[in-house]
């Protein structure tokens, strides 16, 4: 789990406009544990949100243009959503200009 919580923080440092905070949260409720980071900057297009997770995706403009191709592999997104996957957990995302870019991440907690 330290691993998914690396990527999706260093996923938000890489993407976000680091003008604004990057907020991230963890939380027990109703027997599961909850993370969510947010950070702003472009949003992530429509078009691409359900392809986010997938292997070797490098959807960002600005990473490609701007930090240029060493920037990664394309891999931390998809490492991360099968870290979640292989503790029965879920991660979502969305993202929008006015609320920013965040990812939910739900994992059940056994007792």
């Amino acid at each position: 789990m330290e691993q998914e919580f690396s990527n999706l923080l260093g996923n938000a440092v890489q993407h976000g406009d680091l003008q604004f905070p990057i907020r991230g949260s963890l939380e027990v409720k109703d027997s599961s544990v909850i993370f969510i980071v947010q950070n702003y900057g472009e949003p992530v297009q429509e078009d691409i949100l359900p392809f986010i997770f997938n292997p070797m995706g490098r959807f960002s403009q600005h990473a490609s243009l701007d930090l240029g191709p060493s920037t990664g592999l394309g891999l931390g997104l998809y490492i991360a959503s099968e870290i979640v996957a292989a503790h029965s957990g879920t991660i979502e995302v969305t993202s929008n200009r006015k609320r920013g870019t965040t990812f939910l991440v739900k994992v059940p907690v056994e007792k």
